[in-house]
């Protein structure tokens, strides 16, 4: 399995340790002939047939195979890409690729802007601009600003910077929509790479080797999203993928009941009834802020690599810094109230009208499957309500930016994410260019790897709509100060 991504190989040692006596359970929905290694690779696979005429091109081709795990969130992705990188807009093929580029940039990751250079040289014959910003056009350069905010800070993004964009006295000014569009890509791509480098994509793999073969397989394609899920959510969420050899069964029958004593919080929490008042939950929300500050430390230093990421940017050392300690420093910042801007009734309405309803739909959609999407199982239990913890992860990941839900009681963060967890997510969402192997095997030990999976679809969605909301609220201010 040698070029497989790390979230492959996991998958595939937990089908080798599974073996035993409930095996048949999990392979249900495979032939009897089927083999462990091949119903992996059937399930990896990415749905040829059922997405017929969806073009899947290279930056997710590998992506693809891995979120075939879960098929309902596949396809939303699958729609939500198209809309945004290849449907009509009011960014040229051209712009989008390359601002796509920078923003992939931000986060060094090598895998992407390899890919999307080649897909801009098949939009493009301006080669020159591959050597750099100094080499593309002033309205380009101009994006960069508001590139490295959103991809570490978004919170530092305001109407001063849409209207700079807007009201460009030199001929290169962006118009609201094409800002919207540009905003859109650019969140998008940042919250990619969390998703690749979570994954496991790009560290070490070679898409000639064995995994990129996976679409040679031919699945149960033609079921339905519903029935997909039915079908196959017993034999994912079995047994564990930890471990790095044969011996992954035993380490998982050692380990001190991580997921039972997840369950018993969650349970509490459920049935935990009593009133939190507004000001209780403000605190408990601080609380948590100030204690993401303790995580990583020295771990979320950046190497600044020698590689060709650094000339898509104007200022590779700017990078997230704790919004707690933001706030520290910056009596004037203060938290983003959700209710007061929220996607549903403010970002999602500003894209449709400024950009395009089939593309504010299409996030729309992403972001709510992702949140409510379940197979109502933990590692090897089955019918459990998972929505605490999915709620924790989602409400975790925004922490990082500040922003607040008034209804959500921060409290359980605490009890649900133990602190291995709650690092991985900060480094998926901070510091995607940090997170290695350890970190994927050092959290979540009991989960199945589709589970960790769903996770880093959470933690990419979650921080995708926290920057949005920052960049769309922005534009929003400025479109009212216009007035």
């Amino acid at each position: 399995m040698e070029g497989t991504c790390w979230c492959c190989e996991e998958c595939i040692r937990s089908w080798k340790s599974s073996s035993g006596s409930n095996s048949s359970e999990m392979v249900a929905s495979a032939s009897p002939s089927t083999t462990a290694t091949d119903e992996v690779f059937n399930r990896l696979q990415c749905f040829d047939d059922y997405y017929d005429g969806v073009q899947i091109p290279g930056p997710i081709s590998h992506l693809v195979k891995i979120l075939n795990y879960h098929p309902s969130y596949l396809e939303c992705f699958l729609t939500a890409y198209n809309n945004i990188v290849c449907e009509e807009g009011p960014l040229t093929l051209e712009y989008r690729t390359y601002i796509g580029i920078m923003a992939v940039s931000r986060h060094q990751c090598t895998y992407l802007v390899n890919n999307l250079t080649t897909e801009f040289g098949a939009v493009s014959e301006n080669e020159k601009w591959l050597m750099g910003l100094q080499n593309v056009p002033q309205k380009l350069r101009d994006l960069d600003e508001i590139n490295k905010l959103l991809a570490h800070r978004p919170w530092l993004v305001n109407q001063q910077h849409i209207k700079k964009l807007n009201k460009n006295n030199c001929g290169q000014q962006w118009s609201i929509s094409e800002l919207t569009h540009a905003v859109v890509l650019l969140v998008y791509y940042h919250s990619l790479v969390s998703l690749v480098k979570s994954c496991g994509i790009g560290l070490g793999f070679n898409s000639t080797n064995a995994c990129n073969d996976v679409g040679s397989h031919k699945g149960s394609s033609s079921a339905s999203s519903s029935s997909r899920h039915n079908s196959t959510s017993g034999r994912k969420k079995h047994g564990s993928g930890s471990g790095s050899n044969g011996s992954s069964m035993m380490r998982r029958l050692s380990q001190d009941g991580e997921v039972e004593r997840l369950l018993e919080r969650m349970k509490l929490i459920q049935m935990d009834t009593a009133d939190v008042t507004p000001q209780e939950r403000l605190k408990r929300f601080n609380t948590v802020e100030r204690q993401i500050v303790d995580l990583l430390g020295a771990n979320a230093i950046r190497t600044m690599q020698e590689n060709r990421c650094l000339v898509y940017t104007l200022d590779p050392s700017f990078a997230y810094e704790d919004f707690a300690t933001q706030m520290t420093l910056n009596p004037d910042l203060y938290h983003f109230p959700v209710p007061d801007y929220s996607w549903h009734e403010h970002g999602c309405p500003l894209t449709c009208v400024y950009y395009g309803e089939a593309a504010g739909h299409a996030l729309d959609r992403k972001f709510n499957v992702a949140k409510e999407m379940t197979y109502n199982t933990v590692g090897r239990h089955h019918d459990i309500d998972t929505t605490t913890f999915r709620r924790a992860v989602w409400h975790y990941t925004q922490c990082m930016f500040g922003l607040m839900h008034d209804n959500y009681n921060y409290e359980e963060i605490n009890s649900l994410l133990d602190t291995n967890l709650r690092t991985y997510i900060k480094a998926v969402t901070c510091f995607p260019e940090t997170v290695d192997r350890s970190m994927y095997d050092g959290c979540m030990k009991e989960f199945m790897p589709s589970e960790k999976v769903h996770v880093n679809i959470m933690i990419h969605e979650a921080r995708l709509q926290s920057e949005l909301l920052y960049g769309l609220r922005a534009i929003s201010r400025y479109m009212s100060s216009r007035d």
